[in-house]
């Protein structure tokens, strides 16, 4: 995303004066550090185990996502969304104003229902630490709700490289069900 773009995105920022609340056009939002997303995962996994926070927070993650696809229909309009192609184009920006990290779509194979994406920098992943596991629930499940409002249809996500892992970047596969 470039500097003018994010120029663009900032105006779109402000602060309630008398609530303290943090709003982006107009809808209510959250900063939180990003210790907190492994905070949650660590906690998590010692309660349910890795098997239970990864179904948890995808999950949940999932779910929620849909907020992110309103956003963008806010920023971009609904007609800009109704094609798939430009919908797809627009993952990268709703990943980067939600601030999990840089997110670059390598794979649109709509025909097949197949999208991937390469993702550095993730909020779980770059605050876990070392893990024999893939960690980005959150962002997994995230990226997978986002293409599944895109494309209309249930979708499930694996993560298949972790930075966690000692891989360069996490990648996710994003199929249809």
């Amino acid at each position: 995303m470039g500097f003018l773009r994010n120029l663009r995105l900032a105006k779109y920022f402000r602060m309630h004066p008398k609530e303290g609340h943090l709003l982006f056009k107009g809808d209510r939002v959250a900063m939180v550090p990003a210790a907190m997303f492994s905070e949650l995962y660590i906690g998590l996994t010692e309660i349910s185990g890795k098997g239970g926070a990864a179904s948890a927070l995808y999950i949940g993650a999932k779910k929620s996502s849909s907020v992110l696809y309103d956003i963008a229909e806010k920023l971009y309009g609904k007609e800009a969304l109704k094609s798939k192609e430009n919908s797809v184009s627009l993952i990268d920006d709703l990943i980067s104003i939600a601030g999990y990290g840089r997110c670059e779509v390598v794979k649109v194979d709509l025909e097949g229902e197949e999208i991937v994406v390469h993702m550095k920098g993730l909020l779980t992943s770059s605050s876990v630490g070392k893990s024999d596991v893939p960690v980005c629930h959150v962002e997994r499940g995230a990226v997978t709700g986002i293409i599944e409002k895109i494309l209309g249809k249930p979708c499930n996500g694996r993560e298949t490289k972790c930075q966690a892992m000692g891989d360069d970047y996490c990648e996710f596969v994003i199929t249809s069900i």
